[in-house]
């Protein structure tokens, strides 16, 4: 989806055209046709803004000097603002044509992070390795360069061996684990409006009502698991008060996730009378994946 800014009385600001337009349709990921390196102030509120509102900004730079420390673009991985994200593409500066390959390397990008099918079996993807369309690799980059931007979270387009693909930095996090984890929560919200609310008769404020409740979101973590978005693995923090431990640490390292709520008996009594179901808690082990290898072989005669 298109949409223009106005420009009457002046031009709008892009922060002002995505007020305007967020609550009239939806829409995750955002693009812009424009580089902002002369407007450093408006860039860091503008990636601010986008983060704030759960949504996903894809950005390209073509300046060499965004690579370097202290660049708007490290700025944002500095920031932790991880729905920001950056990347740099050069190879205008070689040529002397137009920024628009800036354009194509972040639509290509995140068109192809933003395809998955969440409903299918081993569907989610890293964007590490992957090929783009309509874009040439980066001349513009060598180990200096690739260097700088890998510590300064910024994802490059490189050819390797004369395979061109994507090298991921995952200092601002992974673009997977980003989306994922967004996809993962607005599910659960989902899941559970729908089974609070066209529903013909009433759900019981009883462990039977909740455990549809509770239903609802395994059914969401299922697809999770399913999609490859969360895997069994081993939990590393402290296990959430009141949960039952060897329960939890058994879920987690045997399914991948846990979903627990207190019981209504024990429920505040304000609560109750505000017909308000229960804490449910989640616990979830997102799935990562495997970009580098080394590997050591033995001789012998």
């Amino acid at each position: 989806m298109i949409i223009p800014r106005l420009t009457s009385p002046t031009l709008e600001t892009v922060r002002d055209a995505i007020d305007r337009t967020k609550d009239l349709v939806y829409y995750y990921g955002i693009l812009i046709d424009e580089e902002m390196g002369s407007d450093a102030v408006e860039f860091a509120a503008l990636v601010l803004k986008i983060h704030g509102l759960n949504k996903m900004f894809a950005y390209c730079s073509s300046s060499i000097a965004d690579l370097e420390p202290g660049s708007m673009l490290d700025l944002v991985r500095q920031a932790s603002e991880f729905r920001g994200r950056m990347f740099y593409h050069g190879n205008a500066l070689l040529t002397g044509g137009a920024v628009q390959q800036t354009q194509i390397f972040a639509a290509s990008y995140i068109s192809r992070g933003l395809c998955v099918d969440f409903s299918g079996s081993g569907t989610a993807i890293t964007m590490h390795g992957k090929a783009l369309v309509g874009l040439t690799p980066d001349q513009t980059i060598g180990q200096t360069q690739l260097s700088k931007a890998l510590t300064a979270g910024i994802d490059v387009y490189v050819s390797v061996a004369g395979i061109p693909m994507v090298f991921c930095s995952g200092l601002n996090t992974w673009f997977d684990q980003v989306y994922n984890a967004d996809w993962y929560a607005f599910a659960l919200q989902v899941a559970g409006f729908n089974y609070l609310i066209p529903t013909s008769f009433k759900i019981p404020q009883t462990e039977e009502g909740m455990s549809g409740l509770k239903d609802s979101y395994r059914a969401i973590c299922e697809q999770a698991k399913t999609s490859g978005v969360l895997a069994p693995g081993t939990w590393t923090g402290p296990v959430p008060e009141g949960v039952p431990q060897r329960l939890f640490m058994d879920n987690i390292s045997n399914v991948g996730y846990f979903v627990y709520s207190q019981p209504v008996a024990k429920q505040a009594v304000a609560d109750r009378a505000q017909r308000k179901a229960p804490l449910v808690q989640i616990a979830a082990k997102l799935a990562g994946a495997i970009h580098s290898s080394n590997v050591l072989v033995q001789m012998q005669q």
